[in-house]
């Protein structure tokens, strides 16, 4: 179940419902924690002590996204237990190409080339096994 819960999206019918309860919650618990414990009324009337400010505040926002968060997971979740058939499937990726990919971008084919990318060692090999093969290219031409 817990893979399911993982590997699956709500489906695109059901997203909007999701995301609007959880929007819904949200709002409600920044209606509950400004407006009825009189948070905002004591920030702009100067009430407000030091606590309210540093600590108060923040948590209040904290907990707006971690209930966001929960509502929405929460919903997903009643999903996979009573409704499977309203998720789908995650896209799924082939890492391996992705990382041929990433392997391109970065060693050969990117801005900075495989000169960039070499250590001072390999830089030093690879010139003397330029100027070998250099030395045998005009011995070869000398022939």
């Amino acid at each position: 179940m817990l893979c399911l819960f993982r590997n699956s999206l709500i489906h695109p019918r059901l997203d909007p419902v999701a995301v609007s309860l959880s929007w819904a919650a949200t709002f409600y618990w920044l209606y509950f924690a400004f407006i009825e414990k009189a948070l905002w009324s004591k920030i702009m009337q100067g009430e407000a002590i030091i606590v309210d400010l540093v600590f108060g505040f923040p948590l209040v926002l904290a907990f707006a996204i971690m209930i966001y968060a929960s509502v929405y997971w929460s919903f997903k979740l009643l999903l996979v237990l009573f409704y499977p058939a309203g998720l789908i499937e995650k896209p799924n990726y082939e890492f391996d190409q992705d990382l041929e990919e990433i392997d391109d971008d970065l060693y050969g084919q990117g801005p900075f080339g495989e000169e960039y990318w070499e250590t001072k060692e390999n830089q030093e090999s690879s010139k003397s096994a330029k100027s070998d093969s250099n030395s045998q290219n005009d011995d070869v031409n000398h022939r």
